[in-house]
């Protein structure tokens, strides 16, 4: 049975008003806290096959975080610009185009499109 798991980025910063939301990086919140998530996701034997992340700085940073944790591999994470503010069909294309290969994935977005797909 193939796994999704779906994880919204963690906490960006505001620090730089003048930046594109596109471009808002992750907090020191942010920074701490998605290793630990990850981290926590071994601890319970979850192994991921391939990470798919938004292409926004915050999302790809939270997976980056995730890919080290896990010693997961470069190629490992695919950027999927797509998932930048994606709705729920965007999201529903996204997971039905996965390679078959891939039993274990963790996909990386935002909110609200994240919580309106699982909802």
């Amino acid at each position: 049975m193939k796994s999704l798991i779906l994880v919204r980025h963690a906490k960006s910063s505001w620090d730089s008003p003048s930046l594109l939301d596109f471009d808002r990086p992750l907090n020191d919140r942010g920074l701490r806290d998605a290793p630990l998530m990850a981290q926590r996701l071994l601890d319970r034997k979850v192994h991921l096959d391939q990470l798919v992340s938004s292409t926004a700085v915050r999302a790809l940073t939270t997976a980056q975080l995730f890919a080290r944790t896990m010693g997961l591999g470069a190629q490992q994470l695919t950027q999927v610009p797509q998932l930048y503010h994606a709705s729920p069909a965007v999201f529903q294309q996204v997971i039905g185009s996965l390679p078959d290969q891939w039993q274990r994935v963790a996909l990386f977005s935002h909110n609200p499109g994240i919580t309106e797909f699982v909802n």
